[in-house]
């Protein structure tokens, strides 16, 4: 009832708003399982999604709607609205409404247009029925330290306790209650009598990439001049030693050290404690622009990154859970390499 209040106070706005409109609709979903709610004008139609929870699943949903609509709306309380950075990176034809009630009236705001159609302020509604406001759960981070550490233990041990999490993950009982409890609400994770298990380990993923892209960790990129990937890594790990920093090679440079056969890649990534400081070392070495092999470097957004790296055949590297989580968040290519590398090292144990 509180959904479908929702979206019958989201088709008065839309009727104030576009007096004009040839029709505002509300879709019955079982008939036509697609959309909430379709504004037609002329030949154009907006379709909206109403969605109370879990922001990232709806998302999926509505990409689905594009090529159906000119524009799509996904509406959302503004408890779960995603950071200003998600919202930016969302694909361009996506728009997003925020709502929040006070007393009965549920207040409407366009926190991202869709370029396909721009909406107009759409104006402040009574409701129907009282919409509760969202627990303070939906707003826990999923990508802070500890909540990552949370994250990635349930990402390699898919069936476990909060027990367990708080003993083997250093982080404490209420945070990681916190942590699942977000996960619940989101449908990501569920208990089966006391254990608690990972509905699916790639939907849970997804959540924290739209969180935590890999972009906004990089600080810098530069061209060496060398023949392989491997003598760009070599070159890295030879400046870091020098100068005392730490060092950890992700993305395909890390991915590689577990699952090397039949993978190529033609770049390096790593992690730098002093980034700054050796792009300013590496970039000494003159060549032309764009030529030579691209080395990418990113500052860890949590000192686990570094701390849990490990040694492999000399070279430090990423711990398998943190690369299956980077290779996610780097999209593309980066999600085959994920999946190879998570059947090959994390699933089996």
């Amino acid at each position: 009832m509180i959904h479908r209040s929702v979206e019958t106070a989201l088709q008065r706005a839309l009727r104030e708003q576009y007096p004009n409109a040839k029709s505002i609709e509300v879709v019955d979903t079982r008939q036509e399982p697609s959309c909430d709610v379709i504004l037609t004008l002329g030949e154009k139609r907006v379709a909206f999604e109403v969605k109370m929870t879990n922001f990232y699943y709806a998302l999926g949903r509505i990409t689905l709607l594009t090529k159906r609509f000119e524009a799509v709306y996904l509406v959302v309380p503004n408890e779960i609205l995603p950071s200003r950075k998600v919202l930016v990176e969302m694909p361009s034809e996506i728009g997003v409404i925020g709502f929040q009630t006070l007393d009965n009236r549920i207040k409407f705001e366009i926190v991202r247009q869709s370029m396909r159609y721009q909406l107009l302020k759409l104006p402040t509604q009574t409701l129907s029925e009282t919409v509760p406001q969202l627990p303070k759960r939906y707003r826990t981070s999923l990508v802070s330290p500890k909540a990552l550490r949370v994250v990635r233990y349930l990402v390699s041990h898919r069936s476990t306790t909060q027990t367990q999490i708080a003993r083997d993950a250093r982080v404490s009982a209420g945070m990681v209650n916190k942590v699942v409890s977000a996960l619940v609400d989101r449908d990501l994770v569920s208990y089966r009598g006391k254990d608690l298990v990972v509905i699916d380990v790639w939907k849970l993923l997804n959540e924290i990439s739209w969180n935590r892209s890999l972009k906004s960790l990089k600080i810098g990129q530069v061209h060496v001049d060398a023949k392989s990937t491997e003598d760009v890594e070599a070159k890295l790990v030879q400046i870091c030693n020098e100068m005392k920093t730490k060092y950890a090679l992700t993305l395909f440079s890390g991915a590689n050290r577990y699952i090397g056969y039949g993978m190529r890649y033609d770049s390096v990534q790593a992690y730098v404690d002093r980034p700054k400081i050796i792009l300013e070392r590496l970039s000494q070495v003159r060549q032309k622009a764009g030529e030579g092999i691209a080395l990418e470097i990113f500052a860890a957004d949590s000192r686990d990154i570094i701390q849990e790296a490990k040694s492999v055949s000399g070279v430090v590297v990423c711990s398998a859970v943190q690369l299956v989580l980077d290779l996610v968040s780097y999209g593309g290519v980066g999600r085959d390499w994920a999946v190879k590398l998570y059947e090959a090292n994390i699933f089996k144990e």
